[in-house]
């Protein structure tokens, strides 16, 4: 082999920047609130390998064809874009990806962007992103180009190894010892977040995997007495999180709506009470919270959702069935089949077709959230309805999702009539907005208090007298709204005539009113037990010892039966102890008893 000259600083200059490109092509971090990016000066593992790899080709003394090169800027390219997606998802929604759940939305997802946006501003992102990919294989290329001619020019290619050798080992060692250095200058190798997730659902797929990664739920065994024949509606908000108590111009500008609701409870004899719970997901992936509160199991980990659809656990739903309820699901966002209903075992289903609604639609979501509640209440409650029997309502609502906009105008009128009643002026400027995915927050806004006026609207002119309704938000919103590092917690309110009913949610660390306060008082798989024993008129805890578990309500008929807990926070890190109740709400729940 024929000794090459030392190379030029203009060469060297080159490599740098080769490598340069190569590095924070897998270590850039999102720019937030944007879905841009911002160059991060850290290691990636990765790249270390492949220069190795490329460095070890150089001793063969040999060039690739440039397809070989292309191909591996393929892969590389690749890379580049789960680090995106890794990088970016947390960012803006608040959660980590998961490739297995969140894939299979994505199409629905695209869809829903689409349709809210001009087509030439489409095709316009179409066309960007598809040059954005061209030009980033090619600029991979070229850098992976230059570290292998520089490695072919070299004297000795394998003194190049050894320095490269080191350096893979002691990143390796940095990142696996953790601390402040490793996270700064040592990248999360993006192979691992995906080939964890790939391990997990190798692990699944093997007999007995329900039992083994699903945990046990509550006994759903109590007598629902304490209801005696009560109308029951568990209403999930969408996206209604603790941002709209935290963000204090958010909360201002929701007092009208906050204020009218509570003057109509008042005004109905009814009165309210209110905590924090622990949403298992953020910014998306509302099934998993639906879940959560219908089976009373944890379902922080998507994967769970799967494997309860496959079980044959039971639910709230079951629950209220056998004892003599008539359980209904008002899904107006349902456009297609549901095979999930079957799990549940919904006596009714109606899907957005069912409720006939023939007004404008609102955005991709179409039909507006006062609309299906009035509709629901002549089907169901009204003088058309079937025999009349206590019912089980399950209404998650639609127009407080994200893009938010637009945002229908209220109407106070019959849903038979709804479209004629509906301000024609408010209806063009409701339809002429347009979603910013640059600046969600306003519209997020609007959406939640049109979501307070219309509840209020409903409780005075048309919600059964002795209703007891249970409203609760299924998770915050996206991070562009709510914030980086924002907490997981929804607020949850327990609307009834029966003060012994609400006094029971007193004793488990309710407040009375519409404003909920911190601590929370546990996961929302929490809740169900508490609403099990609530609801079956287990009396309050008084106990000289801190009461166990999520509610200070005794009743042993209907006790938690979930061996091994461990509630985990937003990020995986243990925040209870075994009986699944942080410290402080132990000892809250202990001065109510006292």
């Amino acid at each position: 082999m024929t000794a090459a000259r030392r190379p030029s600083k203009p060469r060297l200059i080159t490599l740098v920047i080769a490598l340069a490109v190569l590095s924070i092509a897998l270590t850039f971090d999102n720019a937030w609130p944007t879905a841009g990016i911002v160059p991060i000066w850290a290691l990636s593992i990765e790249m270390l390998v492949v220069v190795l790899a490329l460095v070890f080709l150089a001793t063969r003394d040999r060039r690739p064809p440039p397809r070989w090169l292309g191909a591996l800027a393929a892969v590389y390219l690749v890379f580049v874009v789960l680090h995106y997606i890794d990088v970016t998802v947390p960012a803006l929604f608040g959660r980590p990806i998961n490739l297995f759940w969140d894939g299979r939305h994505l199409p629905q997802v695209l869809k829903l962007a689409a349709s809210e946006q001009p087509m030439a501003r489409v095709v316009g992102v179409v066309i960007a992103a598809v040059v954005a990919i061209g030009l980033g294989w090619w600029l991979l290329r070229w850098a992976l180009t230059v570290v292998w001619r520089s490695a072919t020019s070299a004297r000795q290619p394998l003194l190049a190894a050894i320095p490269l050798i080191a350096l893979i080992a002691a990143t390796i060692t940095v990142r696996v010892a953790g601390g402040d250095f490793g996270l700064q200058h040592v990248a999360q190798p993006v192979s691992t977040v995906y080939t964890r997730q790939a391990s997990w659902l190798a692990s699944i797929a093997w007999p007995g995997a329900i039992d083994r990664w699903l945990p046990q739920g509550p006994r759903f065994d109590g007598a629902l007495r304490a209801l005696d024949g009560a109308d029951v509606m568990v209403l999930f908000l969408e996206s209604y999180g603790a941002t709209t108590f935290d963000d204090p111009a958010l909360a201002g500008g929701l007092a009208g709506a906050r204020g009218q609701l509570q003057q109509v409870i008042d005004a109905k004899g009814r009165q309210v009470v209110s905590a924090f719970v622990r949403s298992p997901t953020f910014g998306g992936g509302s099934w998993l919270a639906h879940s959560s509160l219908l089976s009373g199991i944890d379902m922080h980990e998507p994967e769970r959702y799967a494997l309860l659809l496959a079980s044959q656990r039971p639910s709230l739903i079951g629950h209220f069935r056998a004892h003599g309820y008539r359980t209904v699901a008002l899904m107006p966002g349902l456009r297609s089949a549901w095979p999930e209903g079957g799990f549940y075992g919904f006596d009714t289903i109606y899907d957005s077709h069912a409720l006939g609604y023939d007004g404008p639609d609102f955005g991709f979501w179409r039909i507006p959230d006062e609309f299906s509640i009035g509709r629901l209440h002549e089907l169901e409650f009204g003088p058309q309805a079937a025999p009349r029997g206590p019912r089980l309502v399950v209404f998650p609502t639609i127009n407080s999702h994200i893009p938010f906009d637009p945002v229908p105008p209220l109407a106070g009128g019959s849903p038979r009539a709804f479209a004629q009643s509906l301000d024609p002026e408010a209806v063009r400027r409701a339809l002429a907005t347009v979603p910013d995915w640059t600046n969600l927050g306003p519209a997020y806004a609007r959406s939640i208090d049109y979501s307070l006026r219309w509840l209020a609207g409903y409780l005075d002119r048309q919600a059964p007298p002795g209703l007891v309704l249970v409203a609760i938000g299924d998770h915050q919103p996206a991070a562009s709204v709510s914030g980086r590092g924002a907490s997981w917690d929804v607020p949850v309110h327990v609307i009834s005539t029966r003060a012994d009913l609400l006094e029971r949610f007193i004793a488990a660390g309710f407040r009375p009113g519409l404003a909920p306060q911190r601590p929370a008082i546990g996961a929302m798989h929490e809740l169900t037990p508490l609403l099990l024993a609530a609801f079956d008129g287990c009396p309050p805890a008084t106990r000289s010892v801190p009461a166990v578990g999520p509610a200070a309500i005794t009743c042993e008929p209907s006790r938690v039966d979930i061996p091994g807990t461990r509630v985990v926070g937003q990020r995986g890190d243990p925040v209870a102890d075994r009986a699944g109740i942080a410290p402080a709400v132990r000892a809250q729940a202990q001065r109510l008893a006292d």
